[in-house]
Formats: C-alpha cells, structure tokens, sequence
C-alpha cells in the first residue's frame, strides 16, 4: 500500500487515509449517540455518526486540492507539516466530542444542565476555550496550505527538502 500512496514523497495521502476512517467511524458509530451545541439562545443537537460524517469531508476536500495542485506544490516539508497538523486537530476534536458526551461509555439518556443562573455557562468554559484553540490551530494549518501553493505557483525558488 505505500508504494500505491507513496506517503513519503506524497504526504497529503495521509488525508485521504483519514477521511476514509472517520467515513467508516461514522457508518459504524451509535446513532442514538447525539452532541450538543449551545450557540446564543439556540440549542443545537446534532448525531454523532453525521459530525464524523462532516469530518470526513473536510480531509477529502483537503486532499482533493493536494491532488490537483500537486505540480506547484512549493515544499515538501510544508505539505508534512500542515498534513500532520490537520490530521491531529481533526483527531483531537473528535476525540474531545467523545469525552464530553461519555461516548460509548454512558449509554442512558443525557441530563440537561439548569441554565436558569448564569453561573451554570461557567462549566462549559475551559472546554469551550479548548474547542476554540484546536480550531485556531487547525486555521492556522491551512494557511500554511495555502502559502504553500501561492509560494508554488509564483515560481520562488523551489526548496530541495
């Protein structure tokens, strides 16, 4: 299989590897299994087997672009790094979905928390600060696709990695 991917030479394979898995996750996890967001005065639930449905498009899309632009790929080492770091964000918000709902552990039904005092929100802070740092990581990964591609396609000098 490595040498049908090439993952050295073509690290962006990694992607398409994962979107595949969290594809397959998401036909094989719990339906009943829900996550819950909470946004203003609006409270979203969502399944847990559609959320890794939608984190399996994000790397195919990702990798769709690799595949496409391959040829003004500027370095190797910069395809590496942004790889490695979208693969790994993806991973942890995954994962940190499963522990806040107690997945699969807690199969009876959720309880609601009482949001009549303010000081209630306050549960929800450190994992929301957390949330919000895997996504500025995951943003800043993708910047680092796209100053790839730009250095790529205006002809810098190509690094020998």
């Amino acid at each position: 299989m490595n040498n049908i991917l090439r993952i050295k030479q073509q690290p962006y394979n990694l992607l398409l590897i994962t979107g595949l898995l969290f594809a397959l996750f998401s036909l094989f996890s719990d339906k009943r299994n829900t996550l819950d967001f909470h946004l203003h005065d609006t409270y979203f639930v969502i399944a847990f087997s559609h959320f890794l449905g939608l984190l399996a498009v994000i790397p195919f899309f990702i990798w769709a672009i690799y595949f496409f632009c391959k040829k003004i790929i500027y370095s190797l080492k910069l395809t590496w790094l942004h790889t490695l770091l979208t693969i790994i964000m993806l991973l942890i918000f995954a994962f940190s979905s499963l522990i806040d709902n107690n997945y699969p552990i807690d199969p009876t039904p959720k309880r609601y928390y009482d949001y009549s005092e303010w000081n209630s929100f306050k549960a929800f802070s450190s994992y929301t600060k957390i949330i919000a740092l895997i996504f500025l990581v995951f943003l800043a990964a993708q910047v680092i696709l796209v100053i790839n591609l730009a250095a790529g396609t205006i002809k810098l000098p190509r690094k020998r990695d």
